[in-house]
């Protein structure tokens, strides 16, 4: 059954809930990380490379906002393969005896979409790093649905803008279903992406510097205020873990990338389109490459990070 085809009837429209991201992933069924010294180790590791110190990105070239829809032909251009979304808008959702629900007629407020064309909403925030996706997840008797809405960005656009955009569209590509059920991988594919694009965008290697950068302090700050105090509730843990596990995976692989041959990238990318294609999980694609951190934790030690010089 497609995703139009849930809405179809109002009788099935109206039976559908909202329901949080968390219990759409099997939230309550991740298995936290374990934090030994080798974490300490690559705090103290961050906190002394070139990448660990804070880059000012506000002051960059702004670039046109209509570059951000535009920035389809650097998928294209690598071989990346994208799926039509279905677009909501929030005129669709309505509060029932507590809860949210879609209405008799949200069949026609939905549509199929090119994941470039949904809409983005500039918000004032000089943090152009900034980048939600505003998304609906829905469960009825057809099973899980995903509806998206629109990105959140900050009104500064530059070249980090559109790493960040794009790793908001990855983000349209993971509906549950290809993460591999855990929440620990909801992250980790759109930070792959995010850096891969950066390494393309130019020839300078100064946006994936920046781009990386910010990936390690936060990295540095989930490690040192959240993670090694081990002062969190299941829930933060869980959420924490998520982005510490995603943005090392996301560096291990995408440091393996920029040093593969040719044949190798077409090789990774086009797995990255077997997750979008459904046809495997973020966690098989983390196995077959050595990558796992929770199933490896010597993807720890083979970390490259810049020395000072």
């Amino acid at each position: 059954m497609g995703i139009l085809d849930y809405c179809e009837k109002a009788n099935d429209a109206t039976k559908m809930t909202v329901r949080n991201t968390e219990k759409f992933y099997d939230f309550a069924l991740t298995k936290p990380l374990t934090y030994g010294v080798e974490y300490e180790v690559l705090l103290n590791d961050i906190l002394k490379s070139d990448l660990g110190r804070p880059m000012n990105a506000k002051n960059l070239p702004s670039i046109p906002r209509a570059s951000l829809y535009q920035s389809a032909a650097l998928w294209e251009a690598l071989g990346l393969h994208l799926h039509q979304i279905p677009m909501i808008g929030m005129d669709a959702i309505i509060k029932k005896n507590g809860k949210l629900v879609l209405t008799s007629e949200a069949a026609s407020h939905i549509k199929l979409i090119e994941p470039h064309k949904l809409p983005v909403a500039f918000i004032k925030n000089d943090n152009c790093y900034i980048g939600v996706l505003k998304n609906i997840n829905l469960w009825g008797k057809g099973g899980k649905v995903v509806l998206y809405n629109k990105i959140f960005l900050s009104e500064i656009t530059n070249r980090i803008s559109l790493c960040v955009y794009n790793h908001e569209i990855t983000h349209t590509q993971m509906d549950g279903a290809n993460l591999g059920h855990s929440y620990l991988n909801v992250e980790t594919l759109p930070m792959i992406i995010e850096e891969i694009l950066a390494s393309h965008i130019d020839a300078t290697g100064d946006t994936l510097k920046l781009v990386r950068n910010y990936h390690l302090r936060e990295v540095a700050e989930y490690l040192h205020c959240y993670a090694l105090s081990r002062d969190m509730d299941y829930r933060e843990r869980i959420i924490t873990d998520g982005y510490i596990q995603a943005i090392i995976e996301a560096i291990y692989l995408v440091n393996q990338y920029l040093t593969a041959t040719d044949r190798q990238k077409r090789e990774f990318l086009n797995y990255c389109n077997k997750i979008f294609d459904h046809r495997a999980t973020v966690t098989e694609m983390l196995d077959f490459y050595d990558a796992n951190l929770e199933q490896v934790p010597k993807t720890l030690q083979k970390l490259r990070l810049p020395k000072n010089k």
